[in-house]
């Protein structure tokens, strides 16, 4: 079971008090084994050591206002530490929207956020409902901790371009979520049980154009860049879709390819994932998060100037990735690479009927 480590302002304890009530159907439920807190007080003065609930914790929750922005603990060498985890797939650092606040100049700024719809909780009508959305996004994580899908990211040609040999087949790409964009999901919505007896319709299967995440729902800061002419959107139908976008000088690309089974789609993953590697790149594995019937790789391969960050992900027959390249110049939007790759991808995968 998940451990969780969460902090609050002082200013929000009240708030704190309406997530420990969901907490506690988590752990009735079984997927919560135990969580701590820590309270953020005014003028706080936070020591070089980090807790040992921080270390050990499989979910960190940050619940996002004003005071906790101001009180500076989110540059904390506590949450400086848990990010480095994050950053390794140790653990989920979640940014949980307590009141309206600016994150732009945060560490957490690219991570996505909760509740799903970047609607903070004191603006909700409903607290409870608004509780009950961010529980839903904890639980997944949770419960996929037990069956931890691997992760593994491909890095970019020198132009840019996703490596076809390396994709095999196919070429991915990334994007930043637009602020408060109604598809952007940190973790699959749990799951609801059928409550009638009578079979729900088969989802039509998506195209890939209607995987892929548009330019505009990447972020003001994007802008298209022209893809190469053997990626043209005319192949999309039912093949391979790359979108390639760039915020100051780093560049994002996504993918999504229609395979004709699951087992092709796994298998192409696990091609890809080998070819990157037979070139030097880094596989890791990413410990929670990723909802059942889901394979997921992470390569990382040293760029010009910094890491490129490559996300694969397997689902139903679809094979889909995310690309990160280039550094984070001073003309670039804060934008974490990994955070991003994985954003993108979820919001992909979400779009895909189990």
């Amino acid at each position: 079971m998940t451990q969780l480590f969460y902090a609050y302002a002082t200013a929000d304890a009240r708030q704190r008090d309406q997530l420990e009530k969901h907490l506690r159907v988590l752990k009735q439920r079984g997927v919560l084994s135990k969580w701590d807190a820590r309270e953020v007080g005014p003028g706080s003065r936070w020591r070089s050591e980090v807790s040992p609930q921080v270390k050990q914790a499989d979910v960190v929750l940050l619940l996002m206002s004003s005071d906790l922005v101001s009180s500076d603990y989110v540059n904390s060498p506590e949450v400086t530490f848990a990010l480095e985890r994050h950053r390794r797939g140790e653990t989920r650092v979640i940014p949980v929207l307590l009141r309206p606040v600016n994150l732009k100049s945060t560490p957490v700024a690219a991570l996505p956020s909760l509740p799903r719809d970047g609607k903070p909780v004191t603006r909700w009508s409903n607290s409870d409902a608004a509780f009950q959305a961010i529980m839903n996004g904890i639980a997944p994580a949770g419960s996929a901790n037990a069956s931890a899908s691997a992760t593994t990211v491909a890095a970019a040609n020198e132009d840019g371009a996703a490596d076809a040999s390396a994709l095999a087949s196919t070429n991915g790409a990334v994007t930043a979520p637009a602020a408060g964009d109604s598809d952007a999901q940190p973790f699959a919505p749990a799951a609801v049980p059928a409550s009638s007896s009578i079979p729900a319709a088969p989802k039509a299967a998506p195209n890939p154009a209607q995987i892929v995440l548009q330019i505009a729902e990447l972020g003001s800061d994007f802008v298209p860049v022209e893809q190469p002419g053997d990626r043209d959107e005319a192949t999309a139908a039912d093949s391979k879709f790359v979108s390639l976008a760039k915020a100051g000088s780093r560049r994002v690309a996504q993918l999504v390819y229609k395979t004709a089974s699951p087992r092709d789609a796994v298998a192409r993953l696990e091609a890809a994932v080998r070819a990157e590697i037979s070139k030097g790149g880094s596989a890791e594995t990413l410990m929670i998060g990723w909802g059942q019937g889901e394979s997921v790789r992470r390569v990382t391969t040293a760029g010009k100037s910094t890491a490129n960050i490559s996300l694969y992900a397997a689902k139903s027959a679809y094979l889909v990735a995310a690309k990160v390249m280039g550094d984070s110049g001073s003309d670039a939007p804060a934008l974490e690479p990994t955070a991003v790759a994985e954003n993108v991808v979820r919001r992909m995968l979400a779009r895909i009927p189990s």
